[in-house]
């Protein structure tokens, strides 16, 4: 399966990472957040940048990523559709696994039954090409960080309603009992 090509790339190649500390500023222009606000279905994306730390560890094996993220965003009140400004500021760490050591996972396929089992309880993800991609780790940061139902404070679900308003008419309609006399009209 191909996968497009993502819209916020800061690729990084880990063979120029020294034993020191790389650190990084990066921003995503206005065709990048259009191309982001599309894939995330926001109305519009106004900012994205992130402050980006990589330093090696385990004899350089593995490349440990640290970063800040602040993005402003409008999103769609799930209740009235209208704008809501959404700030979005989070700090995220990653780990990525360089070359072609055992990288504690193992792979079994027993009748016809494929079992991935890992060794720890998150391993690194894997470097494909001894290359970290900066603006797509932030970028799919940033989509665990918004809100997946953003609201206006005054949105109010009026109107609706299922069953009775009434609180013990409800009781009585609903649970395992309401159940069973519904069976037993049917059967009778």
């Amino acid at each position: 399966m191909n996968r497009p090509p993502p819209e916020f790339s800061r690729p990084v190649d880990l063979t120029s990472l020294g034993k020191d500390e790389a650190c990084y500023e990066i921003e995503a222009n206005a065709k990048e957040r259009q191309a982001l606000a599309k894939r995330f279905e926001l109305v519009t994306l106004d900012s994205l940048q992130a402050k980006v730390r990589l330093v090696a560890e385990d004899g350089g094996a593995v490349i440990r990523l640290r970063g800040d993220l602040l993005g402003h965003a409008t999103q769609s009140c799930v209740v009235t559709l209208e704008p809501v400004e959404s700030q979005v500021e989070a700090s995220f760490e990653r780990l990525y696994h360089v070359g072609t050591e055992d990288d504690g996972a193992t792979l079994n396929v027993t009748d016809g039954e494929l079992a991935l089992t890992l060794d720890s309880e998150d391993p690194p993800e894997p470097a494909t090409g001894g290359v970290v991609d900066l603006g797509e780790a932030v970028a799919e940061q940033y989509a665990l960080e918004l809100d997946p139902f953003p609201r206006k404070k005054s949105a109010a679900f009026q109107g609706f309603t299922v069953g009775s308003t009434d609180p013990e008419e409800a009781a009585a309609q609903s649970g395992p009992f309401a159940t069973l006399a519904g069976i037993k009209g049917k059967s009778e």
